[in-house]
């Protein structure tokens, strides 16, 4: 029966699903009525017949012998297959009146030769992306390259497995792969991953280096995406005018930017923010995958501004240096530590608590234990945090427990500074705030 087709089409691909593409596009064909009952009983007699064509070929003439969940993999590789075939064709229409009207087996055999071409071009994409391969120790990211992607192609069946992901990759991408199976998310995620390595190779090596551990000084260790990271300091130095070639920012540079942007009406930020962007050194046919990785960004910097959380950027850690890594000095002994800890608590004038801290403590361990022993109290703490420096404050910021770690091993008393440190951040001016978040999520207490 031929397939009706009318002027508007009332199937769209962005309803379609891209990992089980034939379902979905029966499914909205039949619910919509596009194709009739008998059309559907047709093809599913083909895709059983079909079906039993390939198990007889993978067991070698033993079809029964199969287990339902291998018969089921089967199935779902075939109809994967046959989805090739489909959207190689440019209309629905067209991919609707291909599934009605040609055999189902010619529509596979089809897909299997796109298949094998897909491989073929997802294994150039992988020696492009070992050639412009980042220069970084991280294990995610040289694990992807080195084993996991290498592995999918050692172990992918493209005959009864091409639905299938035989490999672990842990390298996050700037933005993930969603909604594809098999060839198609292993294609898909290299040619987004060559166009990040392209993006970043064009900083030199020893900033790029610079500014992964001015981020965490275990960088090597996370999974986190490294373009991300590198595309928020360029838009940084382009929005302080030190060019869009430049990732390298100190301190200084993030807390005047944001005292400019937060003077800023949303209209001034949105327009600021497109005039960076088409500053960025972009990569040639991955503008729009490099702009909505800035996007997404770009929100991030906005939160920030009002005061919704730290702003993105990085100062970067110089070479054979720890970036913002408290070197603590050695701590008294405890006799002297009970003496200092009873002269606080038995003063009574704030003003000399402060000078007999600055005089006596010079470890960062030592201030934390004066801070949980029950030696100020009150609108004493705002007085003594007003009294740090940004480093100090920040070093002692990084301490507090997040949230999900619970409070079982705090004292009351800690439990009462930490809030006290929240409590004087919170009531900071959002330039501050921000500034202090920023630095406490890149630094680690020693």
């Amino acid at each position: 029966m031929s397939l009706e087709i009318s002027k508007q089409f009332p199937i769209q691909k962005e309803m379609l699903s891209g990992e089980h593409y034939v379902q979905s596009l029966l499914h909205h064909a039949s619910r919509l009525g596009i194709i009739t009952p008998q059309q559907t009983e047709q093809l599913q007699l083909q895709t059983a017949q079909l079906l039993q064509k390939q198990l007889i070929r993978f067991t070698h003439g033993e079809s029964s012998s199969v287990k339902t969940q291998t018969a089921q993999g089967i199935l779902l590789s075939l109809l994967f297959t046959v989805s090739l075939a489909l959207k190689d064709m440019t209309e629905i229409e067209a991919q609707l009146k291909a599934l009605t009207e040609e055999a189902l087996e010619s529509l596979h055999t089809r897909g299997r030769e796109i298949l094998k071409v897909k491989v073929l071009r997802a294994k150039g994409l992988l020696n492009a992306v070992k050639h412009s391969r980042v220069s970084t120790e991280n294990e995610a990211y040289n694990q992807t390259v080195d084993t996991a992607i290498p592995g999918f192609f050692a172990m992918y069946d493209l005959y009864y497995a091409a639905h299938g992901l035989p490999c672990m990759i842990d390298y996050p991408l700037a933005i993930e792969v969603t909604d594809r199976a098999g060839i198609e998310f292993i294609e898909e995620y290299l040619q987004r991953l060559a166009w990040e390595n392209a993006f970043c190779v064009q900083f030199p090596t020893e900033e790029l280096t610079q500014l992964l551990t001015g981020y965490h000084s275990d960088f090597n260790e996370l999974l986190e995406n490294i373009t991300l990271l590198t595309l928020s300091n360029a838009l940084g130095s382009i929005l302080l005018g030190k060019g869009s070639d430049n990732i390298t920012l100190t301190g200084e540079d993030i807390t005047l930017l944001m005292g400019r942007l937060a003077g800023l009406t949303s209209e001034e930020f949105a327009r600021q923010m497109e005039i960076a962007k088409t500053q960025l050194p972009l990569i040639r046919g991955a503008e729009d995958y490099l702009n909505q990785c800035a996007d997404r960004i770009i929100v991030r910097i906005d939160a920030a501004r009002q005061g919704l959380g730290p702003l993105p950027l990085i100062t970067a850690k110089p070479a054979g240096a720890v970036a913002l890594l408290f070197s603590d000095q050695e701590r008294m002994d405890d006799e002297h530590f009970c003496s200092l800890t009873e002269e606080l608590r038995s003063c009574r004038d704030t003003q000399d608590k402060l000078l007999l801290v600055r005089r006596e403590v010079n470890s960062f361990g030592d201030l934390t234990d004066i801070l949980g022993a029950e030696c100020f109290f009150g609108q004493e703490y705002e007085q003594l945090f007003g009294s740090l420096k940004d480093f100090e404050l920040v070093l002692l910021y990084k301490t507090v427990p997040r949230e999900e770690d619970g409070t079982l091993h705090r004292t009351e008393a800690e439990k009462e500074w930490q809030q006290a440190l929240c409590s004087y951040i919170d009531s900071l001016d959002v330039i501050h705030r921000n500034t202090i978040e920023a630095l406490a999520a890149q630094i680690a207490a020693g």
